[in-house]
């Protein structure tokens, strides 16, 4: 008889720890979802400050290539020959440019081939080949293209900077302290 009422007590001691365990184990399941939750969100909003960073960087440097004068570049000479003055973009001209072609993404107006074919005038400087005649000239009009298709895409790129951001803000403030 004692041996059934030690049995009993070790069966519910058993039964007893078995439902704890269990609420125990809920409790974690619970707490685990709301970690997920947690990084999904931190993940979301890296995500989008990447993509305003991405965003506000491509607007920057529109801005630069904007306000180049790419006409007061040449000159010609007594033979008609067209070629680069010292008065160009400078040193920073082929870094921009290749920072904006990675930037430019296929909704963008500005056309892919017009900066690959301004990497290939740099590639050519890079390796001292003189730049004259219809090269130059092309150079400068695509430029101007480039600068119009700038001009365009630069309101778009503005608002969604802005857009990003009021994102980011209203979420801050919803955030507990």
């Amino acid at each position: 008889m004692v041996a059934d009422w030690i049995l009993a007590g070790s069966t519910t001691v058993l039964a007893g720890a078995t439902v704890t365990l269990a609420w125990f184990t809920l409790k974690l399941y619970k707490a685990t979802l709301l970690l997920a939750q947690i990084d999904k969100e931190r993940d979301r909003k890296e995500v989008r400050s990447r993509i305003r960073e991405r965003i506000e960087e491509k607007r920057r440097l529109a801005e630069v290539v904007l306000g180049w004068a790419p006409r007061t570049w040449l000159a010609i000479d007594d033979k008609g020959t067209v070629s680069f003055t010292e008065a160009w973009a400078g040193p920073e001209f082929p870094a921009i440019l290749r920072t904006l072609a990675l930037l430019v993404r296929p909704e963008d107006e500005i056309a892919k081939h017009h900066l690959e074919m301004f990497l290939e005038i740099f590639d050519k400087i890079d390796r001292g080949m003189k730049i004259e005649g219809v090269p130059a000239q092309s150079f400068v009009g695509n430029l101007v293209s480039v600068q119009d298709a700038l001009q365009k895409d630069l309101p778009r790129w503005r608002a969604q900077v802005i857009e990003l951001g009021y994102e980011e803000e209203k979420e801050y403030q919803k955030s507990p302290p």
